[in-house]
């Protein structure tokens, strides 16, 4: 069985849907039953939550448009060897798992339909040290509740707290 490489042209009708494929060789044409079959590209709106643990396994609601049904669909969280398994969950969104990173920071979440054609969005997932908490400010208040607390330790996101994402939880 041998191999040719060819670079897919843009649609001819601009739109998605089934082609025939066709080989030329030597001036001549063959024809098949096999077909390629354009897909609207797929694109990141947004992500939820737009932040996770340095361990990994986070799992990340991801909203966009040409997404569909398929087990070829990838999330991937930075470089190529980030790549998770993605899992259509509804009409432009998408989930996956956010895998283990190499350090804490800002990765560029692209997604796949194809395992190979990667969206270019430039939506980013932020890896996050883990939160210590050392001390609370007061440690007592009255049953009713209603105090305010101090929280002081390390790891807490700037980004996260200017979108509202760190919450004490007691009990």
């Amino acid at each position: 069985r041998e191999l040719v490489r060819c670079v897919v042209p843009a649609s001819a009708v601009g739109t998605a849907g089934a082609v025939p494929v066709r080989l030329l060789n030597n001036a001549a044409v063959y024809t098949s039953t096999v077909a390629y079959t354009y897909r609207d590209a797929a694109m990141v709106d947004r992500v939820h939550p737009v932040a996770g643990v340095l361990g990994g396994g986070t799992v990340v609601t991801v909203y966009g448009s040409g997404f569909v049904e398929t087990a070829e669909a990838h999330c991937k969280f930075g470089g190529e060897s980030a790549l998770v398994v993605a899992r259509l969950v509804a009409h432009g969104t998408l989930e996956c798992s956010s895998p283990r990173p190499s350090s804490s920071g800002y990765v560029l979440l692209e997604v796949s339909m194809n395992g190979q054609d990667f969206s270019s969005d430039g939506v980013l997932y932020e890896y996050q040290q883990a939160v210590q908490v050392l001390a609370v400010e007061p440690a007592r208040g009255p049953s009713e509740g209603g105090t305010f607390v101090n929280v002081s330790g390390t790891g807490f996101s700037s980004r996260a707290a200017a979108l509202g994402y760190i919450w004490c939880r007691f009990n």
